[in-house]
């Protein structure tokens, strides 16, 4: 990754952490909601993944493809 992109990547997960920490109820209903979303059952993981890229890429998106970089250690 580029340095843009680790501090992107950085900013997020601080972001993220301050969520945890400003909002706990938030994060929680947030990983609930990931958590389904992740879980194999229509579509495996792996398929998910790929469509969520896709659509970060098509969006544009530099903080949605860095998250998908990380996708399987996404939580804070």
């Amino acid at each position: 990754m580029s340095n843009d992109m680790n501090q992107t990547m950085h900013d997020f997960k601080a972001g993220m952490n301050m969520m945890v920490n400003e909002a706990p109820t938030v994060m929680k209903a947030l990983d609930g909601f990931m958590n389904e979303v992740l879980c194999n059952r229509a579509l495996d993981s792996k398929t998910k993944e790929l469509i969520a890229l896709g659509m970060a890429i098509t969006a544009s998106s530099i903080i949605a493809s860095g998250f998908m970089s990380i996708a399987p250690c996404w939580r804070v």
